[in-house]
């Protein structure tokens, strides 16, 4: 009943996503231009077991800046409307709030203000952990996809294998041109569940399909958001260019989750061999759409290998905020001109 009065930006023209992944957890409605979580609960979350798992669930997304409603399923059957004002005064405190969660854009954004005194005229995006996670590094995406389907390692030795699998790719041409993007991640999961084999006591491999399933599933939904916010942009008569570090089959990936058409040229690191963070890379993007490097915005989730070689050679930058590989690591967030937690606050 909640999602009939979310959906479609019904909501003060908030978009509401439902059953969205978020780490191990599935959110109810998630809201990701205001970081916002809400749930239903029912008669299931009176046990103390479940009132524990809650906590601990809130505490993980509170960590990762969500915030959590919390409505009761009987609030929403028998009085939707009062259900509904909830929402809107708990959206109105986090406007207002100064704690650290507080981060909130309008119903109605405007276009982005960078700080620099050029009109942007095209844009650079970047597509791995940008176009495809939300922001999210795909390292944590993969780890996230073992806790929810139980595979039964600890995180460093996930970390373990993800590095190995990387590595192997990177040193030998195992996805070949033609690959489809799941073709590459199974590739991807089989590289990591042979390395954890060797590791763990434990037969890893029976988890390939349903680890694959998962994570393609959160891939076409990431895709899909961030394909409406590009056609959009599109439509606005701005040029864009993807540059990507990637394995040679980047426009087969593309096709494959429906960006035909929404980029004027791609540079891909396999094909022009130069790769991120060298400068060099977004140099040849700008060259592609014809402007000037000041006129051009480019979008990554990376700071060191998009964000920084971009403002190096004079464009403007938006960093695509996500779930970073290493929550700890120092970040110099007065690089970027202007940090987003959604796709959708470009336009």
């Amino acid at each position: 009943m909640l999602w009939k009065h979310l959906r479609n930006k019904q909501l003060d023209g908030y978009r509401f996503r439902q059953q969205h992944g978020f780490g191990p957890y599935v959110l109810g409605f998630y809201c990701p231009s205001i970081r916002l979580c809400i749930e239903l609960d029912g008669s299931v979350h009176d046990s103390a077991e479940q009132q524990q798992k809650d906590e601990e669930r809130t505490e993980f997304l509170r960590q990762n800046r969500i915030n959590v409603l919390r409505l009761r399923n009987e609030e929403v059957e028998e009085d939707v409307e009062g259900a509904l004002e909830k929402i809107r005064r708990f959206i109105k405190g986090l406007e207002g709030a100064s704690h650290p969660l507080a981060k909130v854009s309008g119903s109605d954004p405007q276009p982005p203000n960078l700080g620099g005194s050029e009109t942007p005229q095209g844009f650079i995006f970047d597509y791995g952990g940008t176009l495809d996670t939300g922001g999210n590094h795909w390292g944590k995406v993969l780890w996230h996809a073992y806790e929810r389907q139980r595979v039964p390692v600890s995180e460093q030795q996930f970390r373990d294998a993800y590095v190995h699998g990387e590595r192997t790719l990177g040193r030998n041409p195992i996805i070949q041109p033609s690959f489809t993007f799941r073709q590459t991640l199974a590739e991807k999961l089989r590289l990591q569940l042979e390395y954890l084999h060797t590791v763990c006591d434990c037969p890893t491999e029976t988890y390939a399909s349903a680890l694959l399933d998962d994570v393609y599933t959160q891939t076409q939904e990431h895709t899909r958001h961030s394909i409406e916010v590009l056609r959009q942009l599109k439509a606005q008569g701005k040029p864009m260019v993807l540059v990507s570090n990637f394995y040679g089959n980047v426009g087969v990936v593309l096709r494959e989750f429906g960006f035909d058409g929404l980029f004027d040229s791609i540079v891909e690191s396999a094909v022009v061999g130069v790769r991120k963070p060298d400068p060099r890379i977004f140099q040849l993007g700008v060259d592609a759409l014809g402007l000037q490097p000041q006129e051009v915005v480019v979008v990554g989730d990376s700071i060191d290998k998009d964000i920084a070689p971009a403002h190096a050679i004079g464009c403007q930058t938006v960093w695509y905020e996500g779930e970073p590989w290493d929550a700890s690591a120092a970040v110099d967030r007065t690089v970027p001109d202007l940090i987003i937690n959604d796709l959708e606050q470009l336009l």
